[in-house]
């Protein structure tokens, strides 16, 4: 989650210039990664029946996330 708050916060603030977009691409790629890295392990638990509520949790705060930066990444 990290990653992809430091990359919408390099396109909100300084979008505009080459090196943030650059940087937030690269780190915005790094976190989206993770990310599904992250959604897999959720499913996984959800499969087996271990925390459901907060896997599910875990799914839509990390969708969100990389689907705001994946948006501020092409409007940018």
């Amino acid at each position: 989650m990290v990653p992809l708050a430091v990359a919408l916060l390099l396109l909100h603030t300084l979008g505009d210039q080459a090196w943030a977009y650059v940087t937030a691409a690269v780190v915005g790629g790094i976190g989206l990664l993770a990310s599904v890295i992250a959604l897999v392990e959720c499913v996984g638990a959800i499969r087996k029946g271990l925390a459901r509520a907060e896997a599910a949790w875990v799914i839509v705060v990390l969708l969100v996330a990389s689907c705001a930066v994946v948006y501020r990444l092409i409007v940018t």
